[in-house]
């Protein structure tokens, strides 16, 4: 079971992220998602989702890095590395209390 899988059968309030559990990783995909990339939530504005980028050998997803592409913000960039591995995402998140 990959991480991802993991984290989508937690209790969690998804008024703060809306997670992708119809397992369509294309569902939110615009020019800026990269094409390998594993949709796992939005934050239901403008587009903004955040990914999973599978390292090469990376089954469970575990070590692969996180990014927030944002579509519609030009003035950060569109696709902003996020977090080493998703229980890093998870981490900071927990510390900062959002996900935005």
């Amino acid at each position: 079971m990959t991480v991802i899988e993991r984290f989508k059968r937690t209790v969690f309030d998804e008024s703060v992220l809306m997670l992708n559990k119809a397992g369509n990783n294309r569902e939110c995909c615009y020019e800026a998602t990269p094409c390998d990339a594993i949709v796992f939530a939005s934050m239901g504005v403008d587009g903004a989702h955040y990914c999973i980028v599978p390292k090469e050998g990376d089954s469970t997803l575990e070590s692969s890095p996180i990014y927030r592409v944002s579509p519609m913000d030009f003035s950060e960039g569109t696709v902003i590395w996020t977090a080493k591995n998703f229980s890093d995402f998870i981490s900071i998140a927990a510390e900062l209390k959002r996900f935005g």
